[in-house]
């Protein structure tokens, strides 16, 4: 009979290089979604909180409703605009201004940035209206974010799209001032960004999923890590064959 197992040891090796990497366990969100890469979203989750991290991102409310009570915040990433009632901890991405529009007053939100992706994200030349939305629908904003598209490779396009997100920063925060809105947290970084910058600046923390179960696809001309699997799957061995190419 065929099984899996999962190594503890091993996931809190993977958090300790990238907490460290970020800048300690406050710095991490850690990325749950699609049943935690696969790995069981509840026994992950319970892991990852005896850990120390309080922060989790996951794909949809079915996902998060199963793990909210754990975390301080989670982040629901794919799920359309819901009038459902939320958890006190559950935030929802919002990554258009039409899904601003659809979403009650008062829901807890994390604003999606288009700095480069173009898959998700308000643009540029929405930014002012997409504020004015937030504070007139009084909307709980408790994030703004984006997404690299190329982080794990050898180019220059992770720098140029953290160049466009620190200028949206810069104008967001300003609004944040006029409207009084309450701190919020910004983040950019993905497993790959996370491992190949030195620093994530003025980021508050950031968003870290593939690397976590031990894997990256970072090029090793950037820099390679000691991540560690922490899924193993096992077997009986039926039968052994050698082919040669081509058969």
């Amino acid at each position: 009979m065929a099984f899996i197992t999962l190594n503890k040891s091993h996931l809190f090796h993977n958090l300790d290089l990238l907490c460290a990497k970020a800048g300690g366990k406050e710095k991490v969100m850690a990325v749950l979604k699609d049943n935690a890469y696969g790995h069981g979203l509840e026994m992950i989750a319970q892991l990852i909180c005896e850990y120390g991290i309080r922060k989790v991102a996951v794909k949809n409310l079915l996902e998060a409703r199963l793990i909210a009570s754990l975390f301080e915040e989670v982040l629901v990433l794919v799920d359309h605009p819901t009038s459902q009632a939320l958890s006190a901890s559950i935030s929802l991405a919002a990554h258009s201004y039409e899904a601003l529009q659809a979403l009650p007053e008062g829901t807890s939100i994390h604003l999606s940035f288009d700095s480069g992706m173009h898959r998700n994200g308000i643009n540029e030349g929405q930014i002012e209206e997409a504020m004015a939305l937030i504070h007139a629908k009084k909307l709980c904003l408790r994030g703004v974010f984006t997404h690299f598209r190329s982080s794990d490779e050898l180019n220059s396009e992770f720098f140029w799209q953290r160049a466009n997100f620190e200028r949206a920063k810069k104008r967001i925060k300003a609004l944040i001032e006029h409207y009084g809105l309450p701190k919020t947290s910004f983040h950019s970084c993905n497993s790959a960004g996370l491992l190949r910058t030195r620093s994530l600046g003025d980021d508050d923390y950031a968003r870290t999923g593939i690397a976590m179960y031990g894997y990256t696809t970072l090029d090793p001309l950037i820099a390679t890590f000691d991540l560690k699997p922490v899924l193993a799957l096992w077997a009986e061995r039926l039968s052994t064959r050698v082919l040669k190419k081509g058969e």
